[in-house]
């Protein structure tokens, strides 16, 4: 049978949950940048943040669109009220993950090593390489497991290992060094992310199964029988968006080495870190009301689903209102903390500050959308704001540095939410949520249930 529905006290202390949890998590990574910025220096930094960018951009490409698709479909085949079909979609999905990762590692590691050793890396770039490749994997299962657990409302669990595991995995390793007399490595604290990222994969997967076992049991196949498969245009939105999605704040920290030392990629990455943080708040909230966004379109509700937007924007804008006073008012306040290797940072801080206040004020117009099946906007508006940001952020640092990256990133980050937040405006007004099959399936669900009663 469906989950039953939220009375308006019992989503507001959810909700609160959610954002004591997605603290916790914000907090550690800032907690990381702290720690290595203090501990290890502007370089080792920097190093760092380009090795998690590399992780997440590539982890992204190999789970392409499964861990969107797992979210709305197992919602979506609660909903109906076939568990059965939330497992085998599940299942299917790994499948795939498998084989995609498999291909990728058997194509890209032997590629991968005979740069690192044409360069004359030696050992140290094998070793990064490991890590990368094992860190890629957890990353992508992880990502899958997690929004399956989402997909469920179990949001606490599955925030805590997104979020929280990895970055306390790096801090201890960078306060344990330090402690121990020696210097936290690049090597080093790639080793701890990886091996974050490894216990939140395998966390996820146990936790999802346990949480079927309870609701279900050995639940028989519901209404709707075997899950149809994927939709090939809805995995490639999901898919194409998420990666653009990951992409705007990663890819500037993995193509300015190129044009940037070091030490800058450092200043320039913790500044842009710093302010997504509030950002990391914004994924909890996407995890709690991205089911109720997919239910609402099935069921046709635009008042409701303008009432869940309307609630993401108060949410999202009263949480930024403190940290927008200070990255934009009192930067001075923070730099100091980050160590002395970061003077001179805080005029970056607060252009992306102001760049991040627009993006708070949209609310969650991107995952309304994708939410609806109305992704191709989504995966059009950022696709120009990915290759945007990328120019501009590339070009801008390369000439005007650390000040010069974070005035392209900024900029194209408030275009970008601006222009998703007036398409998710006029789909609540009159476009369509959801395809006419996905109607006509939820109909046909609901009538099998009443005959099923008389």
């Amino acid at each position: 049978m469906p989950p039953p529905r939220t009375r308006a006290g019992g989503a507001r202390a959810r909700t609160g949950l959610v954002l004591a949890n997605r603290a916790l998590g914000a907090g550690l990574q800032f907690g990381v940048i702290i720690a290595v910025g203090r501990f290890a220096g502007a370089r080792t930094l920097g190093g760092y943040l380009a090795f998690a960018a590399l992780v997440r951009l590539v982890g992204i490409a190999v789970s392409f669109g499964q861990p969107w698709y797992v979210l709305r479909s197992i919602a979506q085949s609660d909903e109906r009220g076939d568990p059965h079909g939330a497992r085998a979609i599940l299942q299917g999905s790994i499948r795939t993950l498998t084989r995609t990762y498999a291909l990728v590692a058997a194509i890209g590691v032997p590629i991968a090593l005979a740069v690192v050793l044409a360069r004359g890396h030696g050992g140290a770039g094998a070793v990064l390489l490991v890590l990368t490749a094992l860190s890629v994997g957890g990353l992508a299962f992880g990502q899958v497991g997690i929004d399956a657990l989402k997909a469920r409302g179990r949001t606490q669990s599955a925030l805590f290992l997104e979020f929280s595991i990895a970055p306390a995995f790096v801090i201890v390793w960078a306060a344990m060094t330090s402690t121990g007399g020696g210097d936290a490595t690049i090597a080093g604290l790639a080793g701890a992310h990886t091996l974050g990222t490894l216990v939140s994969a395998g966390g996820s997967y146990l936790l999802w199964a346990r949480d079927h076992r309870v609701r279900f049991g050995s639940a028989k196949p519901g209404v709707s029988g075997e899950p149809v498969a994927p939709q090939g245009r809805s995995l490639f939105s999901f898919g194409v968006t998420n990666l653009l999605v990951v992409a705007g704040p990663s890819l500037p920290q993995v193509l300015l080495p190129f044009v940037m030392t070091l030490a800058d990629v450092g200043r320039v990455g913790a500044a842009i870190r710093l302010t997504s943080i509030p950002g990391v708040l914004v994924v909890g909230l996407s995890s709690l009301y991205a089911p109720r966004f997919a239910r609402l379109a099935v069921a046709g509700d635009r008042p409701e689903l303008r009432k869940a937007l309307r609630e993401s924007q108060t949410w999202i804008a009263t949480l930024f209102l403190p940290f927008a006073v200070a990255f934009i008012l009192v930067p001075e306040m923070i730099v100091p903390v980050l160590g002395p290797d970061f003077a001179g940072t805080e005029t970056a801080l607060r252009i992306l500050g102001i760049g991040q206040l627009v993006n708070a004020l949209t609310g969650l117009a991107p995952m309304l959308l994708n939410m609806c099946n109305a992704e191709v906007y989504v995966v059009m508006a950022t696709s120009v704001s990915v290759v945007g940001m990328g120019a501009a952020t590339i070009v801008a640092g390369a000439t005007w540095g650390v000040v010069g990256a974070a005035t392209g990133y900024a900029g194209v980050v408030a275009l970008r939410n601006a222009l998703i937040y007036g398409k998710a405006l006029r789909v609540i007004r009159s476009g369509p949520l959801v395809p006419d099959r996905a109607v006509t399936q939820a109909a046909g669900t609901e009538s099998s249930r009443a005959e099923g009663t008389v």
